[in-house]
């Protein structure tokens, strides 16, 4: 998908055959989205020329688009900014920092033993689907045993593990 951006213009009308360039800047150092893994930049330059009759005060001038990259990893909601740095005329400002809600999803599935002999122990595992986990994302699972209608009894039969188990990508 990609996110749309608009330049208006404030200040002063724009005459017709008038030409603007203006400076793009994608990405700052404090952004948690990667230019080229998860956005393609637009740092650079967009000039556009005013058509018959001029812009007028608060027209838009420009609109661009900066494309995401569709990946298979789960992201939470990473950001980048985009800034308009400058202008060949007048002055230009102004930052937008953009969200990318991410659409994988990791799908986890409990599988283990249905049977067990008497003393000996349970294995059970955990399969990751769906989207992949970045390397060192970690994910923590609640366990809890005995939580539907068993006919063996929590410490007579077998010992709980209730609690938290987090496993980190590698």
């Amino acid at each position: 998908a990609a996110a749309n951006y608009s330049i208006t213009l404030g200040g002063a009308a724009l005459a017709a055959g008038q030409s603007v360039t203006f400076t793009i800047a994608t990405g700052l150092v404090l952004d948690t989205a990667s230019e080229g893994v998860d956005y393609n930049s637009k740092d650079g330059t967009l000039t556009v020329t005013a058509p018959a009759g001029g812009w007028a005060i608060g027209s838009t001038v420009a609109a661009f688009a900066v494309q995401t990259i569709d990946d298979t990893l789960y992201d939470p909601g990473e950001k980048y900014t985009v800034t308009l740095a400058g202008s060949s005329i007048g002055s230009a400002s102004g930052s937008v920092e953009t969200t990318i809600t991410d659409n994988d999803t990791p799908v986890f599935t409990l599988s283990g033993d249905s049977s067990v002999l008497e003393g000996a122990a349970a294995n059970y595992s955990i399969t990751l689907g769906g989207a992949a986990l970045a390397a060192g994302q970690s994910v923590t699972f609640t366990i809890a045993t005995g939580l539907v209608i068993d006919s063996a009894s929590e410490g007579v039969d077998y010992d709980s593990v209730d609690g938290t188990l987090t496993v980190t990508a590698p």
